[in-house]
């Protein structure tokens, strides 16, 4: 064959509930594709707190913020980082530990954060209901003890293309194992 064979699972594009069941997928394997076209999939899957679907434009507006403010922390950019977050938004440990109550307090904990030289949070899925984003992301840190990475649930509350609130549960951290070095 001469390259990756594609077939479109389902025909239309009538609703963003089915469009996980309508992208191009290749028959063997799942290579960088498969995972773009899958995240987009993802990524414009949501519903209304009725059940009602809602458009992809309306999808991604409420994942817009979410999204720009992972790939700037990502890239430890703290201007970028702040441009989604509202000036009075809230930040939690899950459930209800109030960890920053303002912008500037945020911006504070991740000037800290973003120090760390490994930090990078790796997002796995992506739900949206109303104006709600939530995400499951491993999270690269370094912490005290050395390198690892720790599993976080991170729930989102948007109003005005801003992130107005932010619940973030942890797991446990996982330190990576550490190499000997090689005694010749």
């Amino acid at each position: 064959m001469a390259g990756p064979s594609l077939r479109r699972l389902t025909p239309a594009w009538t609703t963003p509930s089915k469009l996980r069941d309508r992208v191009l997928v290749k028959k063997k394997g799942g290579g960088p594709e498969t995972v773009l076209l899958f995240f987009f999939a993802q990524a414009t899957r949501s519903q209304t707190d009725k059940g009602n679907q809602m458009s992809p434009s309306q999808s991604v507006a409420i994942t817009l913020p979410v999204q720009k403010q992972l790939e700037a922390y990502n890239l430890r950019d703290i201007e970028n980082f702040m441009l989604w977050w509202a000036e009075d938004c809230q930040y939690y440990a899950f459930p209800s530990t109030l960890l920053a109550a303002n912008a500037t307090e945020i911006r504070a904990r991740h000037i800290e954060r973003f120090k760390e030289p490994d930090l990078f949070g790796k997002l796995h899925t992506r739900t949206v209901v109303g104006n709600v984003v939530v995400d499951h992301e491993t999270v690269q840190r370094n912490f005290p003890d050395g390198a690892g990475e720790v599993d976080v649930i991170c729930i989102y509350e948007v109003q005005n293309s801003k992130i107005a609130k932010a619940w973030f549960k942890v797991g446990e951290p996982r330190l990576h194992p550490q190499i000997s070095p090689l005694k010749i």
